[in-house]
């Protein structure tokens, strides 16, 4: 029922699929294997975020079944998101979307995830590479998340929202580059984050 049936579910197809390698349950396999099917046939709109959740779910569908069909999918869609990321290495949200911290952190964590299911798949390491350098470069001294300098702003759509999330975004940078070995990077993103926590009525 929480299911938007679109590339939108990749996430949960990985989830299905890796709780059916945890406990053997088939109804994980059967969930996981129709997000995942829906994806390599039917599904559209596979760049970017979207692409790469149903790279996530296709990934570990072919971690399960060994059918490279799904590899080779999900190293479609890898390649299709390639030509999104800008020279510095960040990610848009949408096509014609401006450079994004928050997503690119985001888009990062995905494909780290996509990483640990194809290691073979050598261009995507590449992209983490660029995508790391660029959030590296987000971190102020304090912790803080820097979203503009001297090169341009990282937070907006071609509409002009925000979509920084703050908090999401801080804390998913820090994730990303712990991930990648950058411990003292996050330990700022991490401290500065818990610097904000609140107090009296609105604590926690």
């Amino acid at each position: 029922s929480g299911l938007h049936h679109n590339a939108f579910d990749g996430m949960q197809g990985y989830t299905f699929l890796t709780a059916f390698q945890l406990t053997g349950d088939r109804n994980y396999y059967d969930y996981g294997m129709n997000i995942a099917n829906g994806c390599l046939y039917n599904y559209t709109n596979l760049i970017l975020n979207w692409g790469y959740m149903c790279a996530m779910a296709l990934e570990k569908a072919y971690g399960v079944t060994g059918s490279e069909a799904y590899m080779n999918k999900a190293r479609q869609i890898t390649n299709d998101t390639r030509r999104y990321q800008f020279k510095d290495g960040s990610f848009p949200h949408v096509p014609l979307g401006g450079k994004n911290a928050g997503y690119t952190s985001w888009m990062t964590y995905e494909l780290l995830h996509i990483r640990k299911e194809d290691p073979l798949n050598l261009a995507v390491g590449t992209d983490i590479i660029r995508a790391a350098n660029f959030l590296m470069k987000r971190v102020n001294p304090d912790g803080s998340v820097n979203y503009q300098d001297e090169n341009g702003t990282y937070y907006s759509n071609p509409n002009g929202y925000d979509v920084r999330g703050y908090v999401g975004a801080s804390t998913s940078i820090a994730y990303s580059l712990k991930a990648l070995g950058m411990d003292s990077e996050s330990i700022k993103l991490l401290k500065f984050e818990f610097s904000q926590q609140l107090n009296g009525t609105n604590e926690g």
